[in-house]
């Protein structure tokens, strides 16, 4: 992704995320304090407020984006141009929400990215537990997590982080984890293999149901019964999955997610965290 600086320069400070590092021009304004650092919550904050305009305007995961047009959904909607603009993009490719598309001067939103702005900021930030403050660029505040946690680590495929899950005690598929899917959803394709396999049985399909889409449109689905889903050391029981058209993605959402009291994920560690 191209930086973006302004021409003024009074003081400057470095942006890290995701092992790359952009200088941003700090002058007029008061996002970045000189010298000692910057503000990642309201960088978070205007991160996901730009996905938000984004996604609102029509952005699909993989599909690339002019960075001339996502300019303009920033200062349209939401009224970020300029450092503060360019803090914002920074942290979202920090975070892989946003990725370089192999088209110059294009960008991509992710899928994780997508997940991100499906939630809103509010209860995204409370369950990120975002305590972060104005930090240095050599030091990172942190809490610890209490002992009923789970880490789970995930695996970056692309700008995608995705997480192992055993179904069944039998084979350990990656899904992308998707809050704003209601059921875990597994593509025809791998349904058929599974159901090949011995994975899922006859006895384990319960029916079909009627899903809204996003465009308003409605479809049915097969559904059936996960008998198991195992995430790290945490196993969840009778989970209802949804068979989706061939050569999707894997996608673990509510059905599964909503056995938790949270979640989150640690950016830093590239983890997922439950508690129980």
């Amino acid at each position: 992704m191209a930086s973006r600086t302004t021409k003024q320069a009074s003081c400057s400070s470095t942006v890290q995320g995701g092992g790359k590092r952009r200088a941003v021009n700090a002058a007029n304004s008061d996002l970045l304090r000189c010298p000692t650092g910057y503000n990642a919550r309201v960088d978070r904050f205007d991160a996901i407020r730009l996905l938000e305009a984004l996604v609102a305007a029509g952005a699909k995961p993989n599909a690339a984006m002019d960075s001339a047009w996502v300019d303009e959904i920033a200062v349209r909607d939401v009224s970020l141009h300029g450092t503060q603009l360019a803090s914002a993009l920074a942290y979202a490719e920090g975070q892989g929400w946003l990725v370089d598309n192999p088209r110059k001067g294009w960008v991509s939103l992710t899928r994780l990215g997508e997940a991100v702005a499906k939630l809103k900021r509010k209860e995204l930030l409370q369950k990120l537990k975002v305590k972060l403050s104005v930090v240095s660029s050599r030091s990172v505040l942190s809490t610890p997590l209490p002992s009923s946690h789970r880490e789970v680590p995930l695996k970056k495929e692309g700008g995608t982080f995705l997480v192992p899950v055993q179904i069944n005690g039998a084979i350990t598929l990656n899904f992308t984890i998707d809050s704003g899917a209601a059921d875990v959803s597994v593509p025809a394709d791998v349904f058929s293999t599974l159901r090949r396999t011995g994975t899922i049985t006859d006895a384990d399909i319960t029916g079909e149901r009627t899903y809204v889409l996003a465009n308003g449109s409605k479809t049915k689905s097969v559904t059936f019964t996960i008998r198991s889903l195992r995430v790290g050391d945490k196993v969840v029981e009778n989970v209802r999955g949804t068979v989706t058209p061939a050569e999707g993605s894997l996608l673990l959402g509510q059905s599964f997610l909503e056995h938790f009291k949270s979640w989150s994920f640690d950016n830093t560690k590239h983890q997922l965290v439950l508690e129980p």
